[in-house]
């Protein structure tokens, strides 16, 4: 019937006919489309033989622990926030004093205010979601709780206060003032970006934080084998600057902790050898921004002052 509409222009008839042939056909079999109706609507199975699998909505907690690690002290509470609730980084970054309820029967915290960064377009703080779905409050877990009770400002403090906000530190504003380290300054998706794929690099490569030592004498290992404490100490000093065999000793210590090395042999025979650095395949990157468009993102180390009771931003 709406197909017989002589409204309908040969364009919207076939447009709505190619839509029909390639979404919805498949679910009904061989039957021919003119055919479907009401009285005779019958499912078929798929055409396709690919099997959908629900996305992970996040890792698991040995995953999360081991990411964790990786953070700079300062950036945990962050994170655990992140992780404990699925919130998106603008809702954390823009959540207020007043939305958050510890004392609740339930903890909850309430989505309704968020941070936005749109580059030339500008940032700051939006007073609710897109949608009215993204209003909503979601019960905290103990873990998060505590994350936000250490991020929580003194009583008395203004209500629509920052519960979240960066490590401060940096050059500020084109032009401005530099921001003192430790100052509460807005959190910065592009910092937390950067931050996040330093922790992603660290779990994937953990040689690349191992200190000069340990550097020199795991690569040492790995070229000759097996090695005593003289003869490693000899071979680094073959290799470069000489070493005292107390701190090469160390530097083992370090790489056995890491499980980068493992000691072998009787205590009149101990010999050291370098293990495989296996990446860890459990990890995967999840992405915690949306896709960029051509705006200019912020300097590195650029910081902008959180919001002061009374702003333009609150």
């Amino acid at each position: 019937m709406w197909a017989a509409d002589p409204d309908r222009s040969p364009t919207t008839l076939a447009v709505t006919e190619s839509r029909l042939r390639l979404y919805v056909r498949p679910w009904f079999g061989e039957r021919p489309i003119k055919r479907i109706g009401p009285p005779t609507f019958a499912v078929g199975k798929p055409t396709s033989n690919k099997s959908w699998t629900r996305p992970s909505a996040g890792p698991p907690p040995e995953e999360a622990g081991r990411l964790l690690a990786q953070f700079p002290l300062f950036w945990w509470d962050h994170v655990l926030c992140l992780l404990g609730t699925g919130l998106r980084f603008g809702e954390p970054a823009g959540l207020r004093r007043r939305r958050v309820h510890l004392n609740r029967a339930l903890p909850v915290l309430q989505v309704v205010d968020t941070r936005y960064q749109a580059g030339r377009l500008g940032s700051g703080f939006k007073p609710r979601p897109k949608r009215d779905a993204g209003i909503r409050e979601i019960p905290l877990a103990p873990q998060v709780v505590e994350a936000i009770r250490r991020r929580q400002l003194p009583p008395g403090t203004e209500p629509s206060a920052l519960v979240f906000t960066g490590p401060g530190g940096g050059p500020g504003s084109h032009g401005g003032p530099g921001v003192p380290k430790g100052a509460r300054t807005v959190l910065s998706r592009h910092n937390f970006h950067r931050t996040y794929h330093a922790a992603l690099a660290k779990l994937a490569d953990p040689t690349g934080e191992l200190r000069s030592t340990a550097a020199r004498a795991l690569t040492a290992l790995r070229a000759g084998g097996p090695h005593s404490l003289d003869r490693l100490t000899a071979a680094l000093a073959d290799r470069g600057r000489a070493i005292r065999p107390t701190t090469v000793q160390i530097a083992l210590g370090k790489l056995v902790a890491a499980g980068l090395a493992a000691e072998v042999g009787e205590d009149t025979d101990r010999r050291w050898l370098a293990l495989p650095a296996a990446r860890d395949p459990c990890w995967r990157p999840w992405t915690c921004a949306g896709p960029t468009t051509s705006a200019t993102p912020s300097r590195p180390g650029s910081r902008t002052p959180a919001s002061q009771p009374g702003s333009s931003t609150r």
